[in-house]
């Protein structure tokens, strides 16, 4: 599941609750206000669920997050005084996993899976067959450039998602930027080209922004 349809999802469900409030078949908010830090909760599974391991550390932030948050309701106990230290750690494992420097090496992977948290990326891929993946950005920033990549010839789909973060994606002159997704608080720019040259293929862009940027050229 794409963050794009986990978003909708989300807000059909806000909606649906909403509108069977008003005709008195349960009290919405009620229900909203005991149980809102599911949020971070699904959030998390969505991420490992769409990104695997690659994102573990931001989905075990939302995780951990969201199930302090529920239980804190339930119970009263000092939440920060558990939080701030919960946080301290995830900073520092953010710190030993994360990838050290902007550069990397020419990438000829297929699929792209790039994700960072407190942290940079600049990733250069060079595949022949290139058919997508995803791109996690949570306060932190990555650039992919793609110039050298080869689409399939059904082109590739990229799912890009980024939390009080953002993402740069340059593109070959030849390929044709077709992007939508759900922006909140955020939003995403695409200076690629499209008129005045033959496209050959197409990159599908799915792309989440919260609080954060996306940004598309060649």
């Amino acid at each position: 599941m794409s963050g794009q349809r986990f978003v909708g999802i989300l807000i059909v469900i806000f909606g649906i609750g909403l509108l069977l409030q008003q005709f008195d078949l349960f009290d919405f908010t009620t229900i909203l206000a005991n149980w809102w830090p599911i949020f971070f909760i699904l959030v998390g599974i969505i991420q490992i669920w769409t990104n695997g391991m690659q994102a573990i550390i931001p989905a075990l932030i939302f995780l951990i997050v969201g199930i302090m948050l529920l239980i804190n309701i339930w119970i009263e106990f000092n939440l920060w005084q558990i939080l701030w230290p919960f946080l301290l750690i995830m900073f520092g494992l953010s710190i030993i996993f994360s990838r050290r420097e902007w550069k990397q090496a020419l990438d000829e992977a297929d699929e792209i899976h790039l994700t960072t948290f407190l942290s940079g990326i600049e990733s250069i891929n060079g595949s022949k067959n290139l058919s997508g993946g995803s791109v996690l950005s949570v306060l932190g920033g990555i650039q992919l450039d793609l110039r050298h990549a080869q689409l399939t010839e059904n082109g590739a789909v990229l799912n890009v998602t980024t939390i009080l973060g953002g993402v740069e994606l340059i593109v070959p002159e030849d390929v044709h930027v077709e992007i939508k997704g759900t922006p909140i608080l955020g939003g995403w720019e695409n200076k690629t080209n499209t008129y005045g040259m033959e496209k050959n293929k197409t990159l599908y862009i799915n792309g989440v922004a919260l609080l954060g940027g996306i940004e598309i050229k060649h």
